[in-house]
């Protein structure tokens, strides 16, 4: 069996084990950055604003029946990711290039063994290094269990098939949704709608952000040289971090235990508990990377989204997307030697 086969197996084990309520589950991979990747981390680039088109890809699975997001939905899609990221300093452009619909009438799930890479590398089209590629169907797996995934820009080597976000049909929020504040929806329907978050959470991970659970409430054994990689790689940006060995190693997002479904429903949508209680700071139930309950990132009374990201994980996005996604800042790609 391929490491990237296994790997899928191991995940849907892992996901019919730990049933997350809440936000859902999300497949997107921590891959560890490789020893050959050092160089390229020490980048020599600058973050500065940029423009990223996104191109929407409908995938109509076998035997689907949904309904396809209308293009209100997607608009209103990019237009959450517009008003989300630049508020923490991540002054990105959005635009909504296209919308495509695929038939591919032999698959029951967009992420069949590798078929997430093999979709990818036959949609993304010849501006797949500048351009986000968003794919949506109605399963993502044979169980149905994720929700969306997204690609780390870690991931990303120039190849056409590496760089993607999937997002199950349902996670679109519905025409007309409210999320600036400029009046309530107190009548939302959490139980019927989503608001959109999922969206924001997995091109979260396509700029680079981990789930603030990454590692749980363990930190990094001395001994444990991948673990402890991924804490230095973590602080050449933000010297904050350099000593935050937890968590996702970004120093201002508390560790956090995985699963939350331990926790009640009640507790859940409290918005307010620590499952990581001997670490210093209480679970960011607001933060948009974390398994929270949707309650807690948005507001039906005053028809904002709440949700955010910390400074140190801005910083961690922009050195990711400035190493790894060179071509969006009109820059060529690095090759790097093998050793």
């Amino acid at each position: 069996m391929s490491s990237s086969k296994l790997f899928i197996f191991l995940v849907a084990i892992l996901a019919t084990l730990l049933t997350v309520e809440a936000m859902g589950d999300c497949g997107s991979r921590h891959l560890r950055t490789l020893p050959d990747e050092r160089a390229e981390l020490k980048s020599d680039g600058v973050w500065k604003p940029i423009t990223i088109p996104i191109r929407f890809h409908y995938v109509r699975l076998s035997g689907d029946t949904r309904i396809v997001p209308t293009n209100a939905q997607y608009q209103l899609a990019v237009d959450e990711l517009n008003w989300f990221f630049p508020r923490f300093d991540l002054d990105i452009t959005w635009t909504l290039q296209e919308v495509l619909e695929h038939d591919e009438p032999t698959l029951t799930a967009c992420n069949e063994g590798t078929t997430d890479f093999d979709l990818a590398t036959k949609y993304n089209g010849n501006n797949y290094t500048t351009t986000l590629n968003i794919y949506t169907c109605n399963r993502l797996d044979a169980a149905s269990e994720f929700i969306g995934f997204g690609s780390f820009p870690s991931d990303f080597k120039g190849v056409k098939g590496n760089t993607w976000v999937y997002i199950k049909t349902g996670e679109y929020p519905p025409e007309g949704f409210l999320f600036k504040g400029t009046t309530g929806n107190p009548d939302f329907d959490f139980a019927t709608y989503t608001t959109g978050s999922t969206i924001v959470h997995e091109v979260g991970h396509w700029l680079g952000l981990f789930h603030p659970f990454q590692g749980g409430c363990d930190c990094c054994d001395e001994d444990d040289d991948v673990c402890l990689q991924l804490a230095g790689t973590a602080c050449v940006n933000d010297p904050s971090n350099c000593e935050h060995k937890c968590g996702d190693k970004v120093a201002d997002t508390p560790g956090v235990q995985n699963p939350q479904s331990a926790l009640t429903e009640e507790v859940q949508e409290s918005c307010s508990y620590d499952t990581c209680p001997a670490l210093e700071g209480a679970d960011q139930t607001l933060n948009v990377m974390t398994y929270s309950s949707e309650r807690c990132l948005y507001n039906p009374d005053r028809g904002l989204f709440t949700m955010i990201i910390t400074d140190g994980q801005t910083n961690r996005a922009k050195h990711q997307m400035v190493s790894h996604r060179r071509e969006i800042f009109g820059r060529r790609r690095r090759k790097i030697t093998q050793k």
